[in-house]
């Protein structure tokens, strides 16, 4: 046993030494780059827009839809009319604190339980406010887009403002202030 191992330190000796002696290769003839002066110019690329079609719902919301096959994600953007230019003057900020906490609590769903079932389907739901109105916008895999779409109809028609959740969200936005 003794033998065994003193053997097998001596190799390993041997094999970094081996390595210690091994010399360090340098390559001498690559210049870096003049970053004043600005890459050649190429030709652009070719850009095809898919067409963008338009329709109308029976309830007469309209629709436009844009097609393009090779992405395997569909994203799907509902543009409400209710910014902060419809808010009453005591109420400054009401729209865009209504927007943010489409997604903390539906009649189905608890904030959690929405954010699992997004991650479950692989989707990402977001919304955006802006002065004239909020957008909520929801990416998921094509195969999942009937889940996706319930889902966003969950946040959208049946919200619930968790009292907790709307104070969670205040608080998060007076911290962005300071």
């Amino acid at each position: 046993m003794k033998f065994w191992l003193t053997s097998c330190i001596f190799m390993l000796g041997m094999s970094l030494m081996a390595h210690a002696e091994t010399p360090v290769k340098t390559i001498s003839n690559v210049q870096a780059p003049n970053r004043l002066t600005p890459p050649p110019i190429s030709a652009p690329a070719s850009v095809k827009i898919p067409k963008i079609e338009k329709r109308q719902l029976s309830n007469g919301i309209p629709v436009w839809f844009m097609e393009r096959r090779t992405t395997p994600l569909v994203t799907a953007c509902l543009f409400v009319k209710a910014g902060a230019v419809n808010e009453p003057l005591d109420k400054m900020g009401l729209a865009a604190l209504t927007a943010e906490c489409l997604d903390e609590g539906t009649a189905k769903y608890s904030a959690l339980q929405f954010a699992e079932q997004s991650d479950n389907i692989g989707s990402y739901f977001g919304i955006d406010q802006s002065y004239f109105g909020s957008t909520i916008s929801l990416t998921v895999p094509g195969k999942r887009l009937d889940k996706g779409l319930d889902l966003m109809a969950q946040a959208v028609i049946h919200p619930t403002f968790p009292e907790k959740e709307i104070e969670r969200i205040k608080r998060l936005r007076l911290t962005n202030f300071m």
